[in-house]
This record gives structure tokens, sequence and C-alpha cells, in this order.
């Protein structure tokens, strides 16, 4: 019995101790970024491109056909990823990503068949950290509009 009532303080003592050496986790909230995307009016399929950015300054300066070129090249290592996804008519393109501290701007890129005509091909929205930002957009043939909740 006394064998067993100094292993029980020994592993009490080990448990407490243990517990001052360890670092508290982190509590503070991730950055995540909800991103919906409805290609509700359009006729055609449209490609949708996606990019995480460090900064948006040389990414607002670029028109379309710029970006489509320089973006494998990384636009001076200002994006951090990037991807692509093809919506067809009707389609609805839903994301919850959680965001690298790096990551300061999020971007969707939409190759409508008139991008010269209009300046509604971008849409960059600046990340708040530790929080939930969100990100709903609804393609029309030639435009995207935000939708506010």
């Amino acid at each position: 019995m006394k064998q067993l009532i100094q292993s029980f303080s020994i592993f009490s003592l080990l448990f407490l101790l243990n517990g001052c050496f360890f670092e508290e986790p982190d509590l503070s909230e991730e950055t995540m970024l909800d991103i919906s995307i409805l290609a509700s009016g359009t006729e055609t399929p449209l490609a949708v491109n996606f990019f995480a950015l460090r900064s948006d300054e040389a990414f607002k300066r670029l028109d379309y056909f710029e970006l489509m070129k320089k973006k494998s090249s990384g636009l001076n290592g200002d994006i951090i990823t990037q991807s692509k996804k093809i919506l067809s008519p009707g389609e609805m393109e839903k994301r919850s990503i959680k965001l690298s501290k790096d990551i300061r701007y999020y971007a969707v890129v939409v190759g409508f068949e008139n991008v010269d005509d209009n300046d509604n091909w971008r849409y960059i929205q600046e990340i708040v950290p530790e929080t939930r930002n969100d990100i709903t957009l609804v393609l029309n043939q030639d435009s995207m509009e935000k939708v506010t909740k």
C-alpha cells in the first residue's frame, strides 16, 4: 500500500510538473474564408480563377490578359496559391478555406467573353485576420456581382 501511495504521489508530481513546461495552445481564432459563387445568368461555361495574395498592388494594375499570362510567374511573389474551376450555367462553387497568416487578399478572376468591355471580371477582397471572411458572388453572362449578407 505504501508503494502504491508513493507511485501515485510521484505520478501526480510528474503530471503537475509536466503542465508547467508545456506552452498553452494558441486559442486565437483561425483566419478562414467561405466563398460561394453561383453562375446564374450564364449561357456558357465560365473559367473562374482563384488567387490568394500577399499584396494586391501589382494584381490591380494588370488587365485580364496580362494577368492570365503572368499568373504562373508569380507576379513578383504576390501570388501565394492559385486554382481554377470551370463553372457550368447554374452551377455553384462553395469553398471553405483556412488561410495562412501571409494571405492578405483573395481574388476571383472570371474569363468572360468580353473582358475588354467592362472592369467586372475581377473581384479582390482584403482578408481580416483571425476571423471568418465571406465572399458571395453571382456570375452573369458578362459580369459578377457581390452579394452582401
